[in-house]
């Protein structure tokens, strides 16, 4: 994929800044006991848990580096945070390491690879039975 199809330093420098009062906003107030943070419609009309449900909670978790009550609230955010930060840190580390390391993101399998994986997990944490019921956020 040629590179003029790939977003601007820039628009991802500004992402970047964007994201920052955002994480601030997570790390100083938590989800679970404020109002402010949004409840998930699926869940509060349905009683079913959407792949995003316990998000918000799990990312005040990682900004606290509780990684293990991240996983609790929603197993899917660790690895698409590692997928991310993978994207993220690819560039420099080819050049650190003078190898050309695979671009995950614009290869043309990764939308169907993760829209796979994130309705098998939908499907899978609203079966209430064990071992189903701990991908459900806690």
């Amino acid at each position: 994929m040629s590179s003029e199809k790939r977003p601007d330093k820039y628009l991802v420098c500004l992402a970047l800044i964007l994201l920052l009062p955002v994480a601030g906003i997570f790390y100083f107030f938590d989800p679970e006991r404020l109002v402010l943070f949004p409840k998930c419609p699926l869940y509060v009309f349905t009683g079913l848990y959407c792949p995003g449900c316990g998000s918000q909670r799990a990312i005040h978790s990682m900004l606290h580096l509780r990684i293990s009550d991240a996983f609790h609230y929603n197993l899917l955010l660790i690895p698409a945070f590692a997928f991310i930060l993978y994207h993220l840190l690819r560039p420099f580390f080819s050049r650190l390491l003078n190898i050309n390391l695979p671009d995950l993101v614009y290869n043309r399998r990764t939308p169907w690879i993760i829209f796979f994986i994130v309705v098998i997990f939908w499907i899978l944490r609203n079966i209430r039975m064990i071992p189903f019921t701990w991908l459900a956020p806690v």
